[in-house]
């Protein structure tokens, strides 16, 4: 019985699997930080550099990497999700892109102890100043 009892303990005791701890913005991992502060941004880069919402796609999908600097790279727009189509302009490919360049860094993910690179897509709705900003499901780029 108590060869049984250790072994049970020895299994509880094992190491976990590898958590991947997701990147932080302004020291949150809250979705809606992040959120709040591009959209603050891409409204200032609107009206500083004169975009105008008629030249704008009204929804968009955007992908990009998060590295292990923090820096948000490898920023792409698929054409697609889920069945929908997307359109972007080239006007709101620039906007966004300026806008998440301007951003503070992230706190990059972690894996094992060591930094990784991390993807995160949005869908962005530009139908209002407010962009309403859905987060999809983020992966780890590993």
């Amino acid at each position: 019985m108590r060869k049984i009892i250790s072994l049970i303990l020895c299994l509880i005791s094992l190491p976990a699997a590898a958590q991947i701890i997701p990147p932080r913005y302004a020291g949150s991992d809250d979705p809606d930080v992040f959120r709040k502060q591009f959209e603050k941004k891409v409204t200032k880069v609107m009206k500083r550099d004169g975009y105008r919402i008629e030249e704008l796609s009204h929804e968009l999908l955007m992908k990009f990497t998060i590295d292990t600097l923090g820096r948000c790279v490898d920023v792409q727009y698929p054409d697609s999700l889920g069945g929908v189509r997307f359109n972007p302009t080239q006007r709101s490919r620039e906007l966004l892109n300026t806008a998440l360049s301007e951003l503070n860094p992230f706190t990059p993910a972690y894996k094992d102890g060591r930094k990784i690179p991390y993807v995160r897509k949005m869908l962005i709705n530009m139908n209002s100043v407010s962009y309403t900003h859905l987060t999809l499901p983020t992966t780890p780029y590993v």
